[in-house]
């Protein structure tokens, strides 16, 4: 760690830094918000998608808040890349937040799930766009067929997944790797191109712990011992496990987005309030819906470099979402020309909030198209992740498109402790910071004592200013979540 007093002297130069990095990131965004509907797509191309969120499973102890809200904003990102809402099927939580249009098509149980792919199958052709969307518990079971090197198949958990049965020899109602691959083929053989989000992880590695707090992140992955895996491969386990063919690698064209390393854990945390579960997102769905939106001419390699970048700025936390498959590098969903920049506006609210970079005192003009005439001009009182709400000299129109005019200031740098872990001479430390605190100093710092921001830690000797602590990671409460999938991979 970094010498306590040190940390403290450098604190007024580090809260600069922030306001700049966040100014800087906040501006660089400006262009890339799009509009949240009637986006056209290429006219030789169509998207169709499968997006499933599981929150509240109904017989394991590790509900989530973030998949219910997650789906929504992958539902929008789509529809701002031309999708039609009746070509968007949803599988998640009747609390699920969707576009207009876009219908929830029930819960995401295992014969939803593998019914909605083989519908994705069905209706794709040579100029279709597939997309697979995966928010949600999973994690690894014994491999019975021995094509996994590490002994282990992954699985998803949908909403009625249980415990391991021993009668069936799997985690009851979960879905094999091995059984999804076929699933997927099937859409490739139309000659469709496929892409699956996965924002899940399996591993339960990778991770710092940090003071628990109620905005602290939650990470996406499931212990063993809560379905009561066996440590092996049971000796009496049932021949229908010991005949499920080995899954074979994936033809055609097609890539893979994933939240994390295999070594990682992927994280969910709260935009705002934590104790509203309507604020709670994925960070991987988060970066990548925003790099969708944001309407420009991108490759799936220019999303992962982006989702890399926002994941990482900042975060004690390590998660690197990774990526593979044919598709890489060519244009997502098709589109090769950027659309123009526009946020919609309806009810007399804007449709895009904080996920999209929108703040506070920032003014809008408000024009009847993208490009057309003057309504009136607007300025942003109130933002929630996926809305704004706006006040006018003159009257807040009902309907319209927003381009920003003039940005808003960014959010204060919050900063929490410190927080003393043993007893070693942190005198000094704590003084310089209870003397900053007394001057509300430096300037665009705020402090608190616990909430996201970053924290002060303090062990053995040393003191280090953290990233962000929403972004760091605890256990507890049941709301552990996980299991990264990686279709048709090699074993």
């Amino acid at each position: 760690m970094t010498n306590a007093v040190s940390v403290a002297e450098r604190l007024d130069g580090t809260a600069k830094s922030d306001k700049i990095n966040v100014m800087t990131r906040s501006i660089l965004h400006i262009p890339f918000l799009a509009l949240t509907c009637g986006l056209a797509a290429p006219a030789n191309a169509e998207i169709r998608a499968l997006l499933v969120g599981v929150s509240d499973y109904q017989y394991l102890d590790a509900d989530l808040r973030g998949p219910a809200n997650d789906v929504g904003l992958m539902a929008r990102a789509l529809i701002a890349r031309g999708a039609h809402a009746a070509d968007i099927t949803v599988l998640a939580d009747p609390s699920a937040q969707l576009p207009e249009g876009v219908a929830n098509a029930g819960l995401p149980t295992r014969d939803a799930i593998l019914s909605g792919l083989d519908a994705l199958a069905s209706t794709a052709t040579d100029a279709t766009h597939a997309v697979f969307y995966f928010s949600g518990h999973g994690t690894q079971m014994p491999d019975a067929n021995g094509d996994e090197q590490g002994g282990f198949d992954e699985i998803f958990l949908p909403v009625d997944a249980r415990g391991w049965s021993g009668a069936a020899g799997m985690v009851e109602n979960a879905i094999v790797d091995d059984e999804l691959t076929p699933k997927m083929q099937a859409i490739l053989d139309t000659g469709a191109q496929l892409v699956a989000m996965l924002d899940a992880c399996h591993s339960e590695t990778g991770f710092r712990a940090l003071p628990d707090d109620p905005a602290a992140p939650v990470a996406r992955y499931i212990a063993p011992a809560l379905l009561n895996l066996p440590d092996g491969l049971p000796a009496d386990l049932p021949e229908v496990r010991e005949t499920l063919p080995p899954a074979a690698p994936l033809t055609g064209d097609f890539v893979f987005l994933y939240a994390a390393q295999s070594n990682q854990r992927a994280f969910e945390y709260p935009m705002g309030d934590p104790a509203d579960d309507a604020n709670w997102y994925g960070d991987f769905t988060r970066t990548v819906a925003g790099a969708l939106e944001s309407g420009a001419a991108l490759t799936w390699g220019d999303v992962l470099q982006n989702a890399m970048a926002e994941m990482n700025a900042n975060s004690p936390a390590t998660q690197t979402p990774d990526a593979e498959g044919t598709l890489l590098a060519s244009a997502v969903l098709g589109q090769t020309e950027p659309v123009p920049a526009a946020i919609r506006l309806t009810g007399g609210k804007l449709q895009s909030g904080s996920l999209q970079g929108v703040q506070n005192g920032a003014v809008y003009e408000v024009l009847d198209s993208p490009g057309g005439t003057l309504l009136a001009e607007v300025t942003v009182i109130g933002v929630t992740p996926t809305s704004a709400t706006l006040t006018s000299a003159t009257r807040v129109p009902g309907q319209g498109f927003a381009r920003l005019k003039t940005p808003g200031r960014p959010e204060p740098l919050r900063i929490a402790g410190p927080i003393v872990a043993d007893g070693a001479d942190y005198s000094a430390f704590l003084a310089e910071i209870a003397r900053l605190r007394a001057a509300a100093a430096p300037d665009g710092v705020q402090w608190s004592e616990a909430g996201p921001g970053r924290i002060h830690p303090c062990a053995d000797g040393g003191c280090a200013c953290t990233g962000r602590a929403r972004r760091g990671c605890r256990r507890g409460r049941g709301r552990q979540r996980a299991a990264r999938q990686r279709p048709g991979e090699p074993s």
